[in-house]
């Protein structure tokens, strides 16, 4: 799981499908997410589900701070969650 924080303050978190691997830098380069998909707007307290959005493609230039939350393949966290990183920022 990833949780992206944006440029513009919002938050995304959801299950990381795919990423460009170069290590070339490129701010165009995308990551896709998948869900289970939440979103935190920069005001909220807490973030919504998703529910009608089945993907998120997310460019490398609008990235502020992301974070990779690893789980078990029973979906069993294993890292800290969103709420803790968040609180953490």
């Amino acid at each position: 799981m990833v949780s992206i924080r944006l440029k513009s303050g919002n938050w995304i978190y959801g299950r990381l499908a795919s990423y460009d691997p170069s290590p070339i830098e490129d701010e165009n380069r995308p990551r896709t997410l998948v869900e289970p998909l939440r979103f935190r707007s920069a005001t909220a307290v807490e973030a919504d589900i998703l529910p009608n959005a089945q993907t998120a493609v997310i460019r490398a230039s609008e990235i502020d701070y992301l974070a990779v939350q690893y789980v078990n393949q029973d979906g069993a966290e294993l890292t800290a969650s969103m709420d803790t990183l968040e609180n953490d920022s």
